[in-house]
This record gives C-alpha cells, sequence and structure tokens, in this order.
C-alpha cells in the first residue's frame, strides 16, 4: 500500500536485489525511457548505473563529521573541490545535515554582523566545532539529509529539486551505512546533465523559448522567479557578500552605470581565499577581488528570453555552471534562470508557479 510504501522510504528500507551488471543496467535504463516520458519510471539505481557508464567516475563519498572545526571541514571542501558534504553524527550513526560554503559563509557572516568592514575577523569563527553550525542549521531551516532508496524513482528526487533542494545522498541500506559511512550523492547538475544527453526524448518541453515556458510575462518585472540581486562595479566584495546573505542567494550579478552585465560574484568564488591576505581582498572592489583569484575562472554564462530552453540547458551543462543570465540585445541585465526553474518545468508539479500573480 501507499502507506506501506512511505514507511519503507521513511526508514530508509533498501532493496537487497543483487545489482545487475553495467550493460544490463543501460539496456534496462533505455527500455523504461522508450515507453514513458523522460525520467518518470527510472529508478536511483538505473541512474547512477547510467552516470557511470557515462564515463564520470565514482568516488569515494566524502563527508565530514560533527567533531571537527569548520575550518578543517573548509578545507577538505577545498581540496576535494565540492561546494557541499554531508555531515556524518557518531553518536546518532547517521548523516544528519548538508553543509555547504553557503551555509559556512553565512554562519561567519552572522558572527561578525556588529562588526565594521574593516573589523571583519572570520578566523575565530573558523575555529567553532562543526557541531555548533550543524545546530544552527537545524535550528533556522529545519535542514536535513534528503536520503534516497536504490529503487525508488528519479522521479520523486525531481520533486525534492524543483523545491530547491541542490543534491540527495543514495545509499545501500541503513544497517551497512551505519557501520561504515557511504553512499551516492545525486546533485540538481546530475539530472540537467541527463535531460541534455535525452533532449528528444522531452522535446515539446526543450523546444520552447524562455518567453514561451512562462519565465518572463507581464507580470513579472523579470525573468525568473527570483529577486535580481545586483552591485555596481565600485561596490566592494564583502558588500556584494553581504547581499548574498541578506537575500539568502548563491550569486550577486555585477553591472555598470547602464545595468549592464560585466561578471558575478558567487559563494564559489570564495575557495582558495588564504586567511594571510584573503580576507584583505573582500575589501577591494569586487571586480578588482576576482581578478586576485588564484584558480581560472569561468565567465559567467548568459543568454536571451528568446533562447530555447534547450539552448540554456546546453549552455550550463557545457560551462559546468548552476545559472545563466538572462541580458537583452544591449547587454542589459533582464533576470536570471537556475538549475531549479529549469528542473521545474520536467517535475511532475511546476512549484514555481506557486510564485506567479496568475494563481
Amino acid at each position: 500500500t501507499k502507506k506501506q510504501k512511505k514507511k519503507r522510504l521513511n526508514n530508509k528500507v533498501m532493496d537487497d536485489q543483487q545489482e545487475p551488471t553495467y550493460p544490463a543496467a543501460i539496456k534496462k535504463l533505455q527500455r523504461r525511457n522508450s515507453k514513458a516520458f523522460i525520467l518518470e519510471k527510472l529508478t536511483m539505481k538505473d541512474f547512477i548505473y547510467w552516470r557511470a557508464a557515462d564515463g564520470r567516475p565514482q568516488i569515494d563519498l566524502v563527508y565530514v563529521t560533527t567533531q571537527i572545526t569548520v575550518r578543517e571541514a573548509l578545507a577538505l571542501m577545498t581540496e576535494k573541490n565540492v561546494l557541499s558534504v554531508p555531515v556524518w553524527d557518531p553518536v546518532k550513526l547517521e548523516f544528519v545535515v548538508f553543509l555547504s560554503l553557503v551555509d559556512i559563509f553565512r554562519f561567519c557572516m552572522e558572527n561578525n554582523l556588529s562588526n565594521t568592514m574593516n573589523d571583519m575577523n572570520f578566523s575565530d569563527t573558523l575555529e567553532v566545532q562543526l557541531s555548533e553550525i550543524v545546530q544552527q542549521i537545524l535550528n533556522e531551516d529545519g535542514a536535513h539529509v534528503e536520503v534516497i532508496a536504490f529503487k525508488n524513482r528519479v522521479s520523486m528526487v525531481m520533486e525534492w529539486f524543483a523545491l530547491g533542494i541542490h543534491r540527495v545522498l543514495v545509499i545501500q541500506d541503513k544497517e551497512s551505512c551505519a557501520q561504515s559511512p557511504s553512499g551516492y550523492i545525486v546533485s540538481q547538475s546530475d539530472i540537467l546533465l541527463y535531460l541534455y544527453q535525452h533532449a528528444s526524448e522531452s522535446e515539446p518541453i526543450v523546444s520552447k523559448t524562455l518567453e514561451e515556458q512562462g519565465f518572463f510575462g507581464q507580470d513579472t518585472p523579470t525573468i525568473g522567479p527570483h529577486k535580481l540581486i545586483q552591485v555596481t562595479r565600485t561596490e566592494t566584495a564583502l558588500g556584494a557578500l553581504r547581499h548574498l546573505y541578506l537575500d539568502r542567494a548563491n550569486a550577486v550579478a555585477i553591472v555598470d552605470d547602464e545595468g549592464k552585465l560585466l561578471d558575478e560574484l558567487s559563494i564559489t568564488d570564495l575557495t582558495n581565499i588564504s586567511e594571510t591576505d584573503g580576507y584583505t581582498h573582500l575589501l577591494l572592489p569586487v571586480l578588482d577581488f576576482l581578478r586576485t583569484k588564484t584558480t581560472q575562472r569561468s565567465a559567467c554564462c548568459t543568454c536571451s528570453r528568446h533562447f530555447k530552453l534547450k539552448e540554456v540547458i546546453q549552455i550550463l551543462v557545457e560551462n559546468r555552471s548552476h545559472r545563466v543570465w538572462v541580458v537583452d540585445q544591449g547587454g542589459k541585465l533582464e533576470g536570471i534562470i537556475t538549475l531549479t526553474d529549469i528542473i521545474c518545468k520536467f517535475a511532475p508539479f511546476d512549484y514555481k508557479l506557486l510564485h506567479s500573480k496568475k494563481i
């Protein structure tokens, strides 16, 4: 019954069926997609095997424990080049929350809100034990790790992603995970890659332009359901980051005096900042701060309102980006489209319509 299925999922009881070989899994995936709407009957097990067969290496799960400091967690995330990690509680013997660079940044900002720009001190904050920031995340957001079974359908994950959840944890079974933390991370980017490679199966959707998809209309001042956050080139990097904190966003557009898009500042730009001079660099004008980055940055992705959805998906996949800025013919910023916005168009319900004035 539905009640029993829900109970099994909540208890994270996994199917212990024998795993098929790669060829068998791929054949199973193709048969399902040929007879049903894209992703409708695909299971998480099939999706994991598709990802492996696509040539993407299955790396060991990167996670942290509540017993280390924020600094140690940040160092591991930088070393492994990941934006988020699940946090393991050795007492509860379970993953309790996903920790992202956004969470660390907000934690540091909240502990420095009473300070002036020149008095910002992140060093002491980074020495706090991770259990403290985890508790704050749980108290403020009620967040937790979304865990899904191998046998459950990807369409369930699509609903979570459409609501703004960025990643889920797929584990073999609860018992083995308790003995040795393990599993697979599936993110919005993984789903987008699948949609990109199977665009022909959702042609009626992906062939429509952003305007035709309802991203832009008379009732919406900007493209996309998001508040458009932008700063000028004279704003300091720290000032721009404060905008991200106050608006709970992941990126801010940098524009000139005419509103033309110049670049973007996102949470990922905080990686690889050394404490010796990195915090001083935050007081530079935002474009000057971005020039101090030692790692190569990709140019921010742009499109127009007349782009088809499949063209926007292609831009995001090829640039490994989480957002695309919408500009007019003169380069003036009009809006932003995120992975969540796109996934909404493929989920059972388009949750972004909840923000529309038409409902």
